[in-house]
């Protein structure tokens, strides 16, 4: 299990907050639920009022009865009979890697769930959660799950009957999980576990937003799913921006989801995924580049 995800919503959903906004000539302050809805509230004033993030907590407690109700859930869900969490450590490789701009750094601002901390100390207490060294938990997971899947064929391999194998069932919200192979259960959107093998594919859906565009027609959102290994050269074009993994950074371009959607559709396999990408990545970098990462070393 996730223990990041799972301690992070469950510490969340305790906790309301809001945004004060201090007029800057009058002091006159109005409290609004998200920082968008003052920004549509205050138009073109915006810029005369002091935004200040305020959040109020419940007891830590109530937080704690969620984990025990999500990982009962996540048991039912999968089917399995016992569980092992993995929360993150104080240490990520990821965060000395010399990107242009260093990995989620968009983040660093981000105010903290109040018992954000106190909810994985928890899980490390009382339900044995494994934390994990120079790297993140789901890396952790990840390897559980590969090393089930591989118990797991070979298990079939020998002749086993597919009931009587034991199973390991990466349990997770976040989209890395798809990449498999194994089985994946994400709590929220899936009624039992899924398994995960192999290419895969990708899939684009519309979902409508309604807004219309000045002449009446509907805009849609356009989301992009995949599974297996076409998800993962997905990300490897596409990168993931929250994390400030962008390919395309050091070439100055922007490349988007429907950019990386359109470059893979047509592939069927590994060996035309591959060499798509490495098309984009000559189109972008036709020639070796020098670049300045985050902590100001040349390469």
């Amino acid at each position: 299990i996730d223990g990041d995800i799972l301690a992070y919503r469950c510490s969340t959903a305790i906790e309301k907050r809001t945004v004060e906004a201090t007029h800057n000539d009058t002091l006159h302050v109005v409290t609004f639920d998200t920082a968008t809805a003052f920004k549509e509230w205050a138009g073109e004033d915006k810029d005369n009022y002091t935004l200040v993030p305020m959040r109020e907590a419940e007891d830590v407690s109530h937080a704690i009865k969620a984990m025990k109700t999500t990982i009962a859930k996540i048991l039912q869900l999968s089917g399995c009979n016992s569980y092992h969490i993995v929360v993150s450590g104080p240490t990520n490789f990821r965060m000395d890697i010399p990107l242009p701009t260093r990995y989620k750094d968009s983040r660093k601002e981000t105010i903290k769930p109040t018992h954000l901390d106190e909810c994985k100390n928890y899980l490390i207490k009382f339900h044995n959660a494994e934390t994990s060294v120079g790297k993140e938990a789901d890396d952790v997971l990840v390897g559980y799950g590969v090393a089930g899947y591989n118990a797991y064929i070979k298990a079939v391999k020998e002749g086993v009957p597919k009931h009587l194998i034991p199973i390991v069932v990466q349990a997770t919200l976040d989209k890395d999980g798809n990449h498999g192979p194994g089985w994946l259960l994400n709590w929220i959107d899936m009624d039992e576990p899924v398994w995960i093998e192999g290419y895969g594919g990708l899939t684009l859906t519309l979902r409508p937003t309604g807004r219309t565009t000045v002449k009446g027609v509907p805009v849609m959102d356009k989301i992009i799913k995949g599974k297996g290994r076409a998800f993962l050269y997905f990300q490897m074009v596409f990168g993931d921006p929250v994390d400030c993994y962008k390919p395309c950074e050091i070439a100055k371009v922007k490349f988007g989801e429907i950019g990386a959607y359109d470059l893979l559709k047509h592939a069927t396999n590994d060996k035309e995924a591959c060499e798509a990408l490495v098309r984009q990545y000559k189109k972008w970098y036709p020639a070796p580049v020098t670049y300045r990462a985050w902590d100001d070393s040349l390469h």
